[in-house]
């Protein structure tokens, strides 16, 4: 098969992948695209969930079609309670802060708990063009988020005397530049054994009445990332629940880049 009837073929492919869905659109500039455009334009399509985007269309033409009378996520929104939670003072639980800490280091020690980092985002608003994580933020340490919160874990780490498996979220605008930066750091001194790193999937996008996926440019969809909601969907994919399973890990810790805090 020579390469023109491979990418007549290609081209057929996409096109019954696409009718169904009706969005045989995003092949309007196939005619003008180079091999290397149409094979990118090509693999974006082909991740396309066609299910996943008929159930979302359809929940959302449910939507519009209930929004004039009384919705029942707004009946469901009125009646909803907020989640048991600790205040700082202590109150809103029936337990107390000691108690809540015995336990928390109780699993510590037991091996029980593993830490997820979500560190997918760029510095933008911070005025930097690179992950948020590798922004200087320490003030005459000049340490930056990834080292503040790493270090922070190894310390919890000295002090429990247990091994914490530590799962980072980038995206695929910060992949990359994060591996090659923690690889280069030696993770600030955690175990590179215990440190994994799993990127979050994209979404295309969609115009305002969910009927078209959006072009981004003619060898492109609008994509991006489908953020912390797909966390727990990466983390599978990517193998990373089955290594924590794998570890006796039973309880994860969930933190945010941008919270020096943590």
């Amino acid at each position: 098969m020579s390469k023109e009837d491979a990418i007549q073929f290609d081209y057929r492919q996409l096109l019954e992948k696409l009718q169904p869905i009706g969005q045989e659109h995003l092949l309007a500039y196939w005619d003008q695209l180079s091999t290397a455009s149409r094979a990118q334009l090509a693999a974006q399509i082909d991740q396309i969930d066609s299910e996943l985007f008929r159930d979302l269309q359809s929940e959302f033409q449910q939507q519009q079609a209930n929004a004039s009378d009384s919705s029942p996520w707004s009946d469901l929104a009125a009646k909803a309670e907020s989640p048991p939670a600790m205040r700082l003072d202590g109150s809103g639980v029936s337990f107390s802060i000691e108690s809540a800490r015995a336990k928390g280091a109780e699993m510590l020690r037991a091996g029980q708990v593993g830490m997820i980092l979500v560190a997918g985002g760029l510095g933008t608003r911070l005025g930097f063009d690179q992950p948020k994580g590798l922004f200087p933020l320490g003030p005459l340490s000049n340490r930056t988020l990834f080292q503040i919160l790493l270090e922070q874990l190894l310390a919890v780490r000295t002090r429990y005397g247990v091994s914490i498996p530590l799962y980072v979220m980038t995206s695929p605008a910060t992949d990359a530049v994060t591996r090659d930066y923690l690889s280069e750091q030696r993770w600030f001194g955690l175990p590179a054994e215990d440190c994994h790193i799993f990127c979050q999937a994209t979404m295309w996008a969609v115009d305002e009445r969910f009927e078209r996926i959006l072009l981004e440019s003619s060898d492109s969809l609008f994509l991006g990332p489908d953020g912390h909601g797909g966390m727990l969907s990466a983390l599978v994919k990517a193998g990373c629940l089955a290594d924590a399973q794998q570890r006796g890990v039973q309880h994860f810790f969930y933190g945010q880049i941008d919270n020096p805090l943590l």
